[in-house]
């Protein structure tokens, strides 16, 4: 299909303003100074508007294939494909797509080594994400297990 025939997908903009609806803005916190570290309610540096975080889940408890359970944090994340023939030059600009990788450790504060594969429903970890990149094709739904815990305070 070439770039002057439409797929049937939503266009950028029609996908913004569906995720507007979908999911509003969350008040941002104040943080001091960008040198300090990045408390864990601040802002996540990822911003492409073709990932979607499908489902966080803070309190998870997983297996390894060994049959040792671990229990920390499941993220699932979304690539939507967007149809490309119709749209706008300004709000393409405004919202540049992403190339399909996702660097965990830009969106939280987590180490490389503790990201892993897992199933969607968080059952099974997997193997090691390497350095917490999570690479979507369009149109693919993947699940990772953060071995940690959410800090509080």
């Amino acid at each position: 299909m070439g770039p002057d025939q439409t797929n049937g997908f939503l266009t950028l903009g029609a996908h913004v303003s569906q995720q507007m609806l979908l999911q509003p803005l969350v008040t941002l916190h104040y943080s001091a100074s960008e040198s300090s570290p990045r408390p864990s309610y601040s802002r996540s540096l990822v911003n492409a508007p073709d990932v979607v975080l499908a489902a966080s889940h803070s309190q998870v408890s997983a297996k390894t294939k060994e049959g040792v359970t671990h229990h920390g944090m499941g993220m699932t994340f979304q690539r939507v494909r967007l149809d490309a023939c119709y749209g706008s030059k300004a709000v393409e600009k405004s919202y540049p797509l992403s190339e399909g990788q996702i660097p965990l450790t830009d969106m939280m504060d987590v180490q490389q080594d503790q990201v892993f594969e897992s199933s969607l429903t968080f059952v099974q970890i997997r193997n090691p994400v390497p350095e917490g990149l999570v690479t979507l094709c369009p149109m693919e739904i993947r699940s990772v297990f953060i071995n940690q815990t959410l800090k509080h305070g």
